[in-house]
C-alpha cells in the first residue's frame, strides 16, 4: 500500500477532520465576503482563498488519528524546529533532495490553490508568496509546539506550492490583460 493510502485511510475516518474541514469552509464563506469588502478586494477571489485555508488548517491543526495531544514549550520541540533554519547544511540538503515522497508532493499540491486564489484576490504576486512562506513557518511551529515534527522542508514544500499558485495566477492575469491597441501612423 502507498505512502498517500496510509495516510488518508488514518484520516478519512477521523470525524474531527470533516468538522474541522466543514467548520473552516462555513468560516471562510461567512468571513470572505466581509473582508473582500474592507479590503476592497474581489468577494470571490478573498472567499476562496480563505476555503483553501480550510483543509490546510485541518490536517495541520490536528493531531493525527490516534495521537494525543501535547501542547508544551518544554519538550525541546520548539527550538528544534527553529535550529533548522540555522543549519545550513540541513538547508542545503533539503533543497538539492527537493522531491521524493508523496508527504512532500501533497505539502506542495495542498499550498497551490491558497497560492493561486490569494494571488488572484490580491493581484500583488510578491506579497501572496511572503504571505505563503509565513503561514507556512506559522503552521510548522504549531506543529513543533504541539508534539508533531515541525519541519524545515515543509516550509519549503509549502512554499513552492504557494509560489507555484501564485505564479500560475501572474500567468492568467497577464494573459487576460488588454493588449494595447497599436496605433500605425499613416505617411
Amino acid at each position: 500500500m502507498g505512502e498517500i493510502q496510509v495516510v488518508l485511510q488514518a484520516w478519512i475516518g477521523d470525524r474531527r477532520l470533516l468538522a474541522a474541514l466543514l467548520i473552516g469552509v462555513s468560516l471562510a464563506l461567512a468571513a470572505g465576503p466581509l473582508i473582500a469588502k474592507a479590503c476592497h478586494r474581489s468577494r470571490r477571489w478573498t472567499t476562496l482563498t480563505l476555503v483553501s485555508l480550510a483543509p490546510i488548517l485541518a490536517f495541520t491543526a490536528l493531531t493525527p488519528p490516534g495521537q494525543p495531544l501535547l501542547l508544551s514549550v518544554s519538550n525541546g520541540m520548539p527550538e528544534s524546529f527553529l535550529a533548522q533554519f540555522g543549519d545550513l547544511a540541513l538547508i542545503k540538503y533539503q533543497v538539492t533532495t527537493f522531491g521524493g515522497s508523496a508527504e512532500k508532493a501533497a505539502n506542495v499540491a495542498l499550498y497551490v490553490p491558497l497560492g493561486f486564489a490569494s494571488a488572484m484576490a490580491g493581484r500583488r504576486i510578491v506579497i501572496t508568496i511572503g504571505a505563503g512562506i509565513m503561514t507556512s513557518f506559522a503552521i510548522e511551529l504549531w506543529q513543533a509546539l504541539n508534539s508533531r515534527s515541525g519541519e524545515f522542508a515543509d516550509v519549503l514544500h509549502n512554499s513552492v506550492g504557494v509560489a507555484t499558485g501564485a505564479l500560475l495566477a501572474f500567468m492568467l492575469i497577464k494573459r487576460q490583460e488588454p493588449k494595447p491597441v497599436r496605433q500605425e501612423t499613416h505617411k
